[in-house]
């Protein structure tokens, strides 16, 4: 048959958030007039949805609503610094920083209008741009709530700081305990070669991720789904050369998974990327003809 159909498994673990040295965000929030609440931290947004994300943390925090949530100017010099985009840290670090941050505005508030009802502050509840006691008629909106903390002096406002519990790398062994935090993975992949010209076809990517608590699942899978493609052009037709990298979690088991399904259709593994129609070719010419040394008489 000049097509061969395999499958591939590949697995892996994650460890989030900065590596060389004890990751830490910080963030200020506030409940606004008019019951719109904002967020200040140095966040960075490179297109992959943490502003967000962010919004929804703090709106299920305070009790805002989301598009109510306005996430302001993130230069470090006028913000807290929540540092990079990278290693699948911001939605964990940064998002811990703003839920304590936002936890401790509502906090302010919640005391004050538990004051104003004469009513125990764990009776009193906010959500969808409301704050209200339970078992009462107690029930006005976030605006007004803010309208009569500020008449009695005190901002809804708070700050917060999340670190991990971890320790930096050691500069001259690499030791240490610089993770608190994992992910898990695991995929597979059908490939169908072609043993005239090489050429491999990815038939499907089948993706299963530990991802904890997903805040937006859309986000989520929209992540996952790009880093199967971004992997997908590394492994069979990107040639580009790094001295050092680092692949976030979607990407890391998607090659492995195709390079075993290659092995799985044809017998041959590719262990130099991208895996070529020419690689492919060779390494099956390479095998054939030690099969055929090796075959009896």
């Amino acid at each position: 048959m000049a097509r061969k159909r395999g499958r591939g498994m590949a697995a892996c673990w994650y460890g989030i958030a900065r590596t060389a040295v004890i990751d830490r965000a910080a963030a200020w929030a506030e409940i606004d007039d008019g019951g719109s609440a904002k967020v200040v931290t140095g966040v960075t947004e490179i297109g992959e949805g943490i502003l967000t994300v962010l919004a929804q943390i703090a709106a299920h925090e305070m009790g805002v609503k989301p598009e109510d949530i306005v996430i302001g100017d993130n230069d470090t010099a006028r913000a807290p610094e929540a540092s990079h985009a990278g290693a699948s840290r911001q939605t964990y670090m940064i998002g811990n920083a703003v839920a304590l941050a936002s936890r401790e505005a509502r906090k302010r508030l919640v005391e004050v209008m538990a004051e104003v009802w004469d009513v125990e502050p764990a009776t009193i509840q906010t959500g969808n741009g409301e704050i209200w006691a339970e078992n009462t008629n107690h029930r006005i909106t976030m605006g007004e709530a803010v309208h009569t903390s500020k008449g009695r002096g005190v901002v809804p406002v708070g700050s917060a700081s999340f670190g991990t519990d971890t320790t930096g790398l050691d500069p001259a062994d690499g030791s240490g305990r610089p993770w608190q935090a994992y992910v898990f993975g695991a995929q597979v992949a059908e490939v169908e070669v072609d043993t005239i010209t090489g050429e491999v076809q990815v038939l499907g990517i089948w993706a299963a991720h530990d991802v904890g608590r997903a805040v937006n699942p859309q986000g989520v899978e929209g992540q996952i789904e790009g880093g199967i493609v971004q992997a997908l052009g590394q492994a069979l037709m990107e040639d580009y050369k790094l001295r050092d990298g680092v692949g976030e979690p979607a990407m890391v088991p998607t090659i492995p998974a195709i390079m075993n399904a290659i092995y799985d259709a044809v017998g041959v593994r590719i262990t130099d990327l991208p895996a070529t129609p020419e690689k492919v070719l060779m390494a099956i010419r390479d095998k054939e003809r030690r099969d055929a040394i090796q075959a009896p008489g």
